[in-house]
């Protein structure tokens, strides 16, 4: 997808866009809503990727069953649980705003196409 963007912009053709506020938006998109989204995209792999970490402390995988109560009523559980749900509450709202941002620019550009 950037490499599309590169090629149009090493060319010139974005700076050939008479629409100057499409043109900001085209390349907006690409230079911060795509790259947020890649970003934040990978910290909520993270976000599960710790889940799975630490799952093994609390979940047998084998037998499919929880290893310990004890461990799941902890502080120290919850405090994880906690952290790893704000995060993943944060990030998704993130990942949200920028897809809404994207579809709104690609409407822009439909409209774009559409009237020329």
């Amino acid at each position: 997808t950037t490499g599309v963007y590169d090629s149009g912009l090493s060319a010139g053709k974005i700076e050939n866009i008479r629409n100057d506020q499409l043109k900001y938006e085209i390349m907006n998109l690409y230079n911060h809503y795509y790259k947020r989204l890649v970003y934040n995209g990978e910290i909520l792999d993270g976000v599960i990727g710790q889940i799975d970490l630490h799952r093994d402390e609390y979940f047998d995988r084998a037998n499919m069953k929880l290893k310990s109560w004890d461990y799941i009523k902890s502080p120290e559980f919850l405090l994880k649980i906690d952290y790893l749900k704000g995060r993943n509450i944060e990030y998704t709202f993130l990942t949200q705003e920028n897809v809404k941002e994207i579809k709104r620019i690609i409407n822009s550009i439909s409209d774009e196409l559409e009237n020329n």
